[in-house]
């Protein structure tokens, strides 16, 4: 019998990719197409974004919490430069920052919001920074991406609601959620965490929790091109009150986001920023894996169908390679 030499026993043969089903058609081609299209625009909305501050450098809301006055807080109208109108406790937080001094404050703000907004669109944060009131709310350095974030949080987190209570109050009507869907313990803690915090800051600055008190009370809300919703605080705070009961009772995480936008003292345009996080709630609110099912359907992971028809995610699909006997009864594949 002829043996064949060692090296032609076996060869190696790559087995030609199998054609795809269409769907699988498509979901590759959007795993192609969307990966460069969100990098580049990613991209440019970031280099525009860095543009923008350079022209515009003086984040005006940051510097409000930077220049807080421990000794004098409430001196300044709403609407006018420097006014601060949150609680002292959020000062005293901050006053170990005003240190650092001021780019090193307001670049690290920025940065905060920045990641905030990040959490919210994903992928699509280049976009988002063609948006003007996201673009501008990161911009001046305000808190309502911050807000937004505490808000998605605390569906997990109840604790996180003390940030919105001691800053702009109102939009704290989110509580409601828990109130309707009778998760006592979440609304214990989010109260209770709140108390703590305002009780270790009243012992150091009693006299600053009565001027806040007393600024709240007499605060005037201005009018303006820039102000969204030009509507009575009261009667924006009970709307926002009957969204939440009706979004408890239905399981709409995304109406807490609403509400506390609409609930806020003063609705400046840039406020509107919160509405981004509507996404990330709704996902939230998932008892599947939201962010895997929001990923596939971008076409950022890859599905493979079976021959039952079942889907399942499959990272690569790479040419098979195996070795063929060329010898010993087994012939090579063609």
């Amino acid at each position: 019998m002829t043996v064949a030499p060692l090296t032609q026993r076996w060869s190696t043969r790559a087995i030609a990719r199998p054609a795809l089903p269409a769907r699988l058609r498509r979901v590759e081609w959007r795993r192609q197409f969307t990966r460069p299209v969100l990098a580049g625009v990613t991209a440019l909305g970031v280099l525009l974004w860095i543009q923008y501050i350079l022209m515009f450098p003086i984040a005006i809301d940051g510097h409000a919490y930077f220049a807080a006055d421990s000794v004098h807080l409430y001196v300044r109208p709403v609407g006018s430069p420097d006014a601060y109108f949150y609680s002292p406790a959020f000062a005293q937080v901050l006053a170990p920052f005003q240190s650092l001094g001021w780019d090193t404050f307001r670049t690290f703000w920025r940065l905060a919001e920045l990641a905030a907004l990040t959490a919210f669109v994903g992928p699509f944060i280049g976009l988002a920074l063609f948006v003007g009131p996201l673009a501008g709310e990161v911009n001046l350095a305000n808190i309502h991406l911050l807000l937004a974030a505490a808000m998605v949080a605390g569906f997990r987190w109840p604790a996180a609601w003390s940030f919105v209570l001691l800053t702009k109050v109102t939009p704290g009507i989110g509580l409601l959620w828990f109130a309707v869907r009778r998760e006592w313990r979440s609304l214990r803690i989010a109260l209770g965490a709140t108390a703590l915090i305002a009780s270790v800051s009243i012992v150091f600055a009693p006299g600053l929790w009565v001027d806040w008190i007393g600024t709240l009370y007499g605060a005037k809300a201005p009018v303006g091109e820039t102000v969204v919703l030009n509507i009575p605080l009261w009667l924006r705070v009970l709307a926002a009150a009957a969204l939440v009961a009706w979004g408890a009772r239905t399981n709409q995480r995304w109406t807490v986001l609403v509400a506390g936008f609409v609930a806020l003292p003063v609705t400046w345009l840039y406020s509107a920023s919160m509405l981004a996080a509507i996404p990330l709630a709704i996902l939230s609110g998932r008892k599947t894996d939201g962010l895997g099912w929001l990923r596939r359907r971008l076409g950022l992971l890859q599905e493979q169908l079976d021959q039952s028809g079942h889907a399942h995610v499959q990272r690569r699909w790479a040419p098979i390679r195996v070795e063929a006997p060329g010898v010993g009864g087994f012939p090579d594949l063609p």
